[in-house]
Order: C-alpha cells, then structure tokens, then sequence
C-alpha cells in the first residue's frame, strides 16, 4: 500500500470526530468465511448447488415454508459457523482507533454473523441491515417481536429423519418460528429490531459534522452497504475511503483501495501505532 495513501488514511481519521464503518461480506472473508459471490465457495453458488433454482427463488420466506426442514438445517449450519468464529485482527484494529484517535463512531453492516458486536462494538453503535442470525421471530408473523435464540441449539443438523413439527416454534401462536434475517422477497421480515438500530445511527450522526466514511469489503452486486454510503456522504459530506480489492473504484476526493480488509487495515495501523 502506498506512502501516500496510508498518510492521507491517517490525516482524515485526525480529522474526523465520528468514524462510520459500513462492511460488507468482505470484511468477513479473512476471518474464513468465502463471499457470497466467490467463485467455488461463495455461499450463492453452494444454495444453488445444493438445491434446484437460484439463489432468489430459495432463500426466500415462501420456500422455507414449503421446504421448512432443508431451511432450518441450512440456518443452523450457518450459526453454528459464525458462533465459532473468531474476528479477524482488523476488527480489532478498528476499535483501536476510536479510542486512540476519541472517536465516535458506528458500525452499519450487510454481514449476519454479529463479528462487530463480539469484537467489542456495543448494540447501540451497529446497524445489521439484513438482520442477524442470532436472532428469531415469528414466521407468520403473529406479532413484531424479536428474541434472541441459539438456532446451534434448535434442532440436530444430522437428523435425517427431522420433521417440521420437530422445528422451533412461535412461543405466541405456535407456528414455526424463523431467523430475523432478511432474505430476498422477504414479506415476512419482521423490522422492530432493525428500526431500533435505525434510530440510534441517526441520533449518532446528526451530532457530527466531521464524518468519514470507511466501506469494507462491499461489492455493487447488491447495493445496500452502497446505498447507504452514498446517503451519508451526500447529506453529511462526509470523507469516503472505499476498501475493496476487486471494486474500489471511487470518485475524487475519495480514496479506493484496491486490496482485503485485514491487509489495509494492518497496514494502516502500523503506522498509526508508531505515532502513539
């Protein structure tokens, strides 16, 4: 990574009084966890494989209720995965500089796998804008209410012989219950958590004027992380650092960086350690 780039990195977190960080799934990849769209691994092309259609027409609230058990199997594959998982040092990192550089800041994320929360970021400071698999409702919906549920737990992936009875249920109606995770077509997602996390980032940001932006690891396939870094630029002109090592590409006065999440941020921070 340049000279150049890692000091004019560092001039704008001196500059900023609120650090924003909005990550996608490649921040996630160096703690091993593939990318949706990653060729071979990508958690797209294994929905697909391992089902007839594409990713839209599974992962959608109407086909878990009509394949109930393969959908409750998959999520809890996937919380399993993420419960284990170990965020990578640029997490860390992160956190390590709102204290050293007296940071306010927030975290906005695509991800599901609740990494900012175990690096150390607290619930008020992030906004996981697909949900969170650590989370349930109620897949009707017959309220909108959110609880915490360990779907490691649920059920046995290895039952071959599980039925939709055997699923986690509603504890309102009965009916089967299902992650708060936001899937494609999804017109039973229930918001109230989501509204909450909403509402804390606009108090965060509209007691901040100096504001940079550090996007990780968010591609333009889907636009959510985008949509929302174009909003607070616009309307907070706020400095924008876009790191991505295949979509970096960024208007000036913004800067992209062409590389992974844990590669930039650590070279970043050798440098800032050296200043303190």
């Amino acid at each position: 990574m340049e000279h150049e780039k890692i000091q004019q990195f560092i001039d704008w977190l001196q500059y900023a009084d609120l650090l924003m960080v909005h990550t996608g799934a490649g921040m996630s990849k160096d703690s091993g966890v593939p990318t949706y769209r990653e060729d071979g691994a990508g958690e797209w092309g294994k929905v697909s494989g391992e089902r007839e259609g594409s990713i839209f027409e599974i992962m959608n609230p109407t086909y878990m209720d009509e394949h109930p058990v393969y959908m409750w199997k998959r999520f809890t594959r996937r919380s399993q995965q993420f419960k284990d998982l170990v965020p990578h040092q640029g997490y860390f990192i992160l956190m390590d500089w709102i204290k050293r550089f007296n940071l306010d800041y927030f975290f906005i994320t695509s991800n599901i796998d609740g990494q900012h929360l175990k690096a150390g970021a607290t619930k008020d400071k992030v906004r996981e804008v697909h949900g969170s698999i650590f989370h349930l409702q109620c897949s009707v919906p017959c309220h909108q209410e959110v609880w915490e549920g360990d779907t490691n737990e649920a059920i046995d992936v290895n039952n071959e012989n599980l039925q939709p009875e055997d699923l986690p249920k509603c504890p309102k109606c009965g009916k089967m219950s299902r992650p708060n995770v936001y899937m494609f077509r999804d017109h039973t997602y229930v918001p109230a958590r989501s509204k909450w996390q909403k509402s804390n980032l606009e108090k965060t940001l509209a007691a901040h004027t100096k504001v940079l932006v550090l996007e990780i690891g968010s591609g333009p396939h889907v636009q959510t992380i985008r949509a929302m870094t174009r909003k607070i630029v616009r309307e907070k002109n706020a400095k924008l650092i876009r790191i991505n090592p295949d979509y970096s590409d960024v208007r000036a006065p913004h800067m992209g960086i062409a590389d992974g999440a844990l590669a930039t941020l650590g070279a970043v921070h050798n440098e800032v350690v050296k200043m303190f």
